[in-house]
């Protein structure tokens, strides 16, 4: 059952991804005039990203070879399609352009801003929302506009909220555990310890699984039990072995890649999932 986060987190990504759909079919429209916008940036061409709510922690990101990865607070492989709920405000439809001369930028929330995004070499200050209009005032140089309110909602959440929460990559082709092996050297999975019904049913729960959270590695405020049980896994994929070690914890069991700067947090009984020999049906 989805968590009210979970189910929050989806509904923002559906809304952000219509509203994204309505604004290109206005755009291609034969006979389209051009709408002003903040900024002459293309999405396609932009490689970093950077944002802070006030109050909150700050995210950067950097796009690598085609991909977007969180690079702060952490470095994680991150979601594309949110990534490009902040670069909208690229592409965002401006009806009139302000000089801040033309308002109080203390009544647009524009003074103390209640966020800001740099998009490349590009800060966008965003201030306060016209609930009326379900927009808000955001300020690039010297230029202000009421945009659609799409970007500020998502900066609210959490970072995982933008991260790739797979645990593990696709494109696994080996997993090694203290008790059992699997490999797949043709089409098929192959285990000395496990039938192939097995084999392939522990795959795709490892292909399957999802980190509830991300947390910073080493953890700042809560320590390891001296007891805890920490169980050694290899990974391999094409061209890479990677270990893991599954710390289980009475409330949560933590997964952590080898040199990794943060560390997966997974219900106790998926990670046992993991590790657990499933019936042969």
């Amino acid at each position: 059952m989805l968590s009210l986060a979970q189910k929050r987190s989806r509904l923002l990504l559906a809304l952000g991804a219509l509203l994204l759909a309505l604004l290109l079919v206005k755009l291609l429209m034969p006979g389209a005039e051009p709408t002003p916008r903040l900024s002459t940036l293309q999405s396609s061409e932009v490689s970093r990203l950077t944002f802070s709510v006030r109050g909150g922690q700050t995210v950067s990101m950097a796009k690598t070879d085609g991909d977007w990865h969180i690079t702060q607070p952490w470095n994680r492989r991150a979601d594309a399609s949110r990534v490009q709920i902040l670069l909208s405000l690229l592409t965002l439809p401006a009806s009139t352009i302000y000089s801040p001369d033309d308002l109080s930028l203390s009544e647009a929330g524009l003074a103390e801003p209640a966020a800001t995004l740099t998009i490349d070499d590009t800060t966008f200050l965003l201030g306060n929302a016209d609930t009326t209009q379900r927009r808000r005032y955001v300020q690039s140089g010297e230029q202000i506009a009421l945009l659609s309110d799409l970007a500020y909602p998502v900066m609210q959440q959490q970072p995982e909220y933008f991260a790739n929460m797979r645990v593990f990559a696709p494109g696994l082709t080996a997993i090694s555990t203290p008790d059992w092996q699997v490999a797949k050297p043709d089409q098929l999975w192959q285990s000395p310890e496990l039938s192939q019904t097995q084999a392939e049913a522990l795959v795709r729960r490892w292909l399957d699984i999802r980190a509830a959270r991300i947390l910073p590695w080493p953890l700042p405020a809560r320590q390891l039990p001296d007891a805890v049980e920490a169980v050694p896994v290899s990974v391999k994929t094409p061209g890479q072995t990677l270990g893991y070690v599954f710390y289980q914890l009475e409330d949560v069991t933590l997964i952590h890649a080898d040199s990794a700067d943060h560390v997966m947090a997974v219900e106790p009984a998926a990670a046992d999932a993991l590790l657990r020999v499933p019936d042969d049906a």
